[in-house]
């Protein structure tokens, strides 16, 4: 067999292999592919598209300044769900003894709207009674979502601390922060077998 002919030949293995080769790696990557759960409106809940805690909290700031709100959140990907987290923090001035109306009321509005929205509690009724001044966590089912919300302990800061303004005084400065994070998985049957959000928040576990 001539030497030209033979190059063409091995050059004609060569491209046959690639071919097979780069249509393998194709269709390993799909399966791949296939096995991720991406997040997008439709793995988002009405409760965590909807809710804000704004309106309950600034019913218990002193009207004296005005306050901004830090609202941040992230979505991922993953191999058995799509994973959402919201966060909210902000300062306000607060009555001395209105800590822990505001975190009842915060506790009831967030009851009602999960209800509202047709999530499914999942606490037992002595973490849904536990001390608010230790913070309040709340455990979800919602259809394919498996969520949690948890509103960090109020933490006082010091007049010396807040470089703002003079806290005036009979008043107390205080941070809020609160995260409300979902898993989304294929169906309510993973959604329910499925491990709970981690908190992005070191300083919250959620048990």
């Amino acid at each position: 067999m001539p030497v030209t002919k033979r190059v063409v030949q091995g050059l004609g293995v060569l491209i046959l292999l690639f071919v097979i080769a780069s249509g393998g790696i194709r269709i390993w990557s799909a399966v791949v592919e296939a096995q991720y759960v991406y997040p997008g409106p439709g793995t988002k809940s009405a409760f965590l598209t909807q809710y804000a805690p704004n309106e309950v909290v600034n019913g218990f700031r002193c009207g004296e300044y005005a306050y901004g709100w830090n609202f941040p959140g992230s979505s991922s990907a993953g191999r058995q769900f799509a994973e959402h987290h919201n966060w909210w923090k902000t300062y306000l001035l607060l009555k001395p003894g209105n800590e822990a109306a505001l975190m009842t009321a915060l506790q009831k509005d967030i009851q009602a709207r999960l209800i509202r929205a047709g999530a499914r509690l999942t606490q037992p009724e002595s973490e849904a009674s536990a001390d608010l001044s230790q913070g309040l966590q709340l455990r979800y089912t919602l259809g394919n979502t498996k969520g949690f919300v948890a509103v960090r302990p109020l933490r006082h800061v010091r007049p010396e601390d807040t470089r703002i303004f003079p806290v005036p005084v009979g008043k107390d400065y205080v941070e809020f922060r609160m995260e409300v994070s979902e898993r989304w998985f294929r169906s309510p049957r993973e959604a329910r077998a499925g491990n709970w959000p981690e908190s992005k928040d070191q300083s919250i576990t959620i048990d």
